[in-house]
């Protein structure tokens, strides 16, 4: 990667490489694939590639928050585990659910709610910090 511009990010979670660029130019060369990320859009390399948009001046952890466009449920919930230091588990829902929004790293019952009620799931928490999430409909 080579940097032609001057405000990007660039983050690496379990084998998917995601690039965002803010002003500038970013240069991308990752599984074979050399692109040029350019002001507004969002490259995650993995086993496809995928562009988004992004539609902020900044990275979102500026804000203690965690963004995602177009990934899967999984991913989100290893962020959150990740960040609020809790062990996650899921009951009869389906983790490769796509999932676009963002978290709050400082309100872990925000963080839960914003990703679960989207997606019409709920979750239940208990004293060792320990959360599962669930399909209501299918309990």
């Amino acid at each position: 990667m080579s940097v032609l511009g001057t405000s990007f990010n660039v983050k690496t979670e379990n084998d998917i490489l995601i690039v965002s660029c803010f002003e500038g130019l970013v240069s991308v060369n990752a599984n074979g694939i050399n692109t040029l990320v350019t002001p507004g859009d969002s490259f995650s390399f993995a086993t496809m590639v995928v562009n988004n948009k992004i539609y902020t001046s900044k990275p979102s952890w500026i804000f203690n928050e965690s963004s995602f466009v177009d990934v899967p449920l999984e991913v989100v919930l290893m962020e959150i585990e990740k960040h609020y230091k809790v062990t996650l588990t899921t009951k009869n829902i389906d983790v490769t659910l796509r999932y676009t929004g963002s978290f709050t790293h400082t309100n872990l019952d925000q963080a839960l709610q914003t990703v679960t009620l989207p997606l019409n799931l709920s979750f239940s928490k208990d004293s060792k910090n320990e959360v599962q999430i669930y399909d209501p409909k299918k309990q």
